[in-house]
């Protein structure tokens, strides 16, 4: 597997932000996930990575959700009542932009996209969204910030396994002690998921 980081991160900061300033967010080194110039230059570079090493089985996408979300007017467009933005739409279409690109020549390859960010838990629309695109058996997701439940398309929040049936759980887990370790894997394992 791959793990990179999604417009932010790796390239982004230390190469595309300086070479496409147009596409560079209100922090100057992270890229705008909205922007047509940051698709294509994240695409372009993460979809090269299989053409390199064809034997790779995958990707693991950290999005830059973890840096807070972009600012500008397209991003923070509101989508619904609920808090869902146009920040995270784009994010999808980027991510489907890629499978779609990367499937044409390695239809076996599998894609983890991080999810559990906090500027994501009042946005049902893309967790409505990932739960369409995780029917797929390609796409797993790995839940990083201790959400055990997510926001739904009918005004709840709905637990894990409702989204999808390869959801993993991330912990820390080097900051824990073993006894604490052991409570998230039987918590993971109570609540149906994939792995920890």
């Amino acid at each position: 597997f791959f793990g990179s980081g999604v417009f932010a991160w790796f390239a982004a900061g230390e190469g595309f932000a300086k070479r496409y300033p147009e596409a560079v967010d209100h922090t100057g080194r992270n890229l705008c996930p909205s922007n047509p110039t940051a698709q294509r230059v994240t695409l372009d570079y993460l979809a090269e990575m299989i053409e390199v090493f064809p034997k790779a089985d995958g990707y693991m996408l950290e999005i830059r959700d973890e840096l807070d979300d972009c600012k500008c007017a397209t991003c923070q467009k509101p989508l619904d009542e609920r808090g869902s933005k146009q920040f995270g739409q784009s994010e999808l279409d980027f991510l489907n932009k890629l499978t779609a690109e990367v499937w044409k020549k390695h239809p076996r390859a599998r894609f983890i996209w991080l999810i559990g960010y906090g500027n994501h838990k009042n946005d049902p629309r893309y967790y409505e969204r990932i739960r369409e695109m995780g029917r797929d058996p390609r796409m797993e997701w790995l839940e990083v910030r201790m959400s055990w439940k997510l926001p739904a398309a009918d005004g709840t929040d709905k637990p894990l396994k409702y989204f999808s049936d390869r959801i993993y759980h991330w912990d820390a887990y080097y900051q824990l002690a073993p006894e604490h370790m052991q409570a998230r894997v039987k918590q993971t394992v109570a609540e149906g998921l994939h792995g920890y």
